[in-house]
C-alpha cells in the first residue's frame, strides 16, 4: 500500500471515528441524507467518483432562505475538552513552504472556519494530493467549531497559519499600495486584501490556491501553471474571461507579478471586483498578445476549460440548489468533466442545505467529499 492509500485509509478511519462522537452527541434530530453511495469508481480523473442513487421528490422546490446571518452560525463541538478553547496560530514563512502545497485564506478575521469553509478544507485534505496550508489573518484558531477541530486534530496534510501582513507584500509591486492611506480606505477591504494576498502568497511560495468555498472531487497535483476561466452571460458570442477562485503558479510567476504591478495601477478602493478577475484577464490578454483565453496554452500557463473548476458558472448559481428536481445521474453530467465545484459562498450563503439531493448540489456532493464537515452542523 503506498502512502498517498495509507493517508486515505488513516484519514477515513479517523472521520468514522469523529463521524461517531458528533452522531452520538448531536443536539436534537439527525435528518440523515437520502443519497445512497453505491459504488466508488477508482479510476475516474474527472467527475464524481462515485455512483449513487437517491428517490426522486418529483416537486418543484425553490431554496430556503436562512433567518440569520450564515458567519454568525454557532455549531456546538462535540469532541470533548480537546477542543474547548483557542489555540494559538504559527506565523506562516518561507521555513513553512512545502514542494506540493494548496493554499486557502480566511481574510476576514474569524477565527474559525464554516461548515461550508470547512467542507473545502476537507474535501481538498482527500482528494488533492497536496498538503493543505490554511492561513488566518486570526491570531488563534477557535477549536469550538466541530468540523474546525476535527481537521486541526486529525487531518495530518492540513496546517493551519496566521501571516504577517507587513511582510508578506515586501519586495512585490503591492509593498506600497497595501500599506496606503486609499487601501485602508477601501470600500470593499476583505475582497482586496484576499485579492491581494492569493498574489502576493502564490508568487512568493508558489503552490495551488483555492477559494474557501469549493469542493475538490480530484487530484489537483496534476495542474502546473494554470487558471481556470469562466463567463459572464450566456450570450452568443461573449468571450471568456479568467477566474481567481482557483489556479496554480510556480514561485516567481511572471503573470504574477505583472499583474500585481497593473493592481497598483487600477485600484481605487470603490468597485469590488476591480482588482480580481477582470484584473489577471487583462494581464494576460497584454502578456499573450490574445483576446481568446481558450487559445492559452503552454508550459508558462494553461487556461483551462470553464467546466474544470466552474461547471456552474456565477450567473447560474441557482442551478445548484435547482427548482426542478435532479436526480443523480443529472447531477453526474453537470460535474463529469470538473477537479473542483465552486459555490460561490457571497451568493449561496443565504440559501439552507436541507440535505435534500433532489435539489442540492451539496447533498449530493458533501456525503462523499466532506463527511465530517457536512454532518457535524445540522446548519450546514
Amino acid at each position: 500500500m503506498d502512502s498517498r492509500h495509507k493517508m486515505i485509509s488513516i484519514l477515513a478511519l479517523t472521520s468514522f471515528t469523529f463521524l461517531y462522537l458528533v452522531f452520538t452527541s448531536f443536539p436534537g434530530p439527525v435528518k440523515f441524507a437520502q443519497l445512497n453511495i453505491t459504488e466508488l469508481i477508482q479510476k475516474r480523473k474527472c467527475g464524481l467518483d462515485f455512483a449513487g442513487a437517491y428517490a426522486m421528490d418529483g416537486q418543484k422546490k425553490s431554496p430556503r432562505k436562512r433567518t440569520g446571518q450564515y458567519y454568525n452560525m454557532k455549531t456546538k463541538q462535540s469532541a470533548g475538552p480537546n477542543c474547548s478553547s483557542p489555540v494559538r496560530l504559527q506565523m506562516f514563512g518561507p521555513d513553512k513552504v512545502l514542494d506540493q502545497q494548496m493554499f486557502f485564506l480566511e481574510t476576514s478575521g474569524r477565527s474559525s472556519l464554516s461548515p461550508r469553509q470547512a467542507c473545502s478544507v476537507e474535501s481538498a485534505a482527500k482528494l488533492s494530493n497536496l498538503h493543505i496550508q490554511v492561513i488566518l489573518l486570526s491570531a488563534t484558531l477557535d477549536l469550538m467549531d466541530n468540523s474546525t477541530c476535527y481537521l486541526y486534530q486529525t487531518a495530518s496534510n492540513v496546517s493551519f497559519y496566521t501571516i504577517d501582513m507587513k511582510t508578506i507584500f515586501v519586495n512585490t509591486p503591492l509593498q506600497d499600495i497595501i500599506r496606503s492611506k486609499k487601501f485602508a480606505k477601501s470600500q470593499y477591504k476583505i475582497t482586496h486584501q484576499s485579492d491581494a494576498l492569493r498574489l502576493a502568497l502564490i508568487f512568493k511560495y508558489g503552490g495551488f490556491y483555492s477559494d474557501l468555498d469549493a469542493v475538490t472531487i480530484h487530484d489537483l497535483s496534476k495542474f502546473k501553471n494554470v487558471i481556470g476561466s469562466t463567463k459572464i452571460n450566456s450570450k452568443v458570442g461573449t468571450l471568456s474571461h479568467l477566474a481567481n477562485g482557483e489556479f496554480h503558479f510556480e514561485r516567481k510567476h511572471q503573470l504574477l507579478w505583472e499583474t500585481m504591478k497593473m493592481f497598483t495601477k487600477a485600484f481605487t478602493g470603490n468597485a469590488r471586483v476591480e482588482v480580481g478577475p477582470i484584473l489577471i484577464t487583462k494581464t494576460v490578454k497584454s502578456l499573450f498578445h490574445t483576446d481568446s483565453m481558450e487559445t492559452v496554452k503552454s508550459k508558462q500557463l494553461t487556461v483551462l476549460p470553464i467546466e474544470t473548476f466552474y461547471p456552474i458558472k456565477a450567473f447560474e448559481v441557482s442551478l445548484l440548489w435547482p427548482t426542478e428536481p435532479k436526480s443523480f445521474t443529472d447531477w453526474s453530467r453537470t460535474f463529469e468533466n470538473s477537479s473542483m465545484i465552486h459555490f460561490y459562498a457571497s451568493q449561496t450563503n443565504k440559501w439552507v442545505v436541507e440535505r435534500d439531493p433532489s435539489h442540492e448540489a451539496y447533498a449530493v456532493i458533501a456525503p462523499r467529499y466532506c463527511p465530517v464537515a457536512f454532518w457535524s452542523s445540522d446548519q450546514f
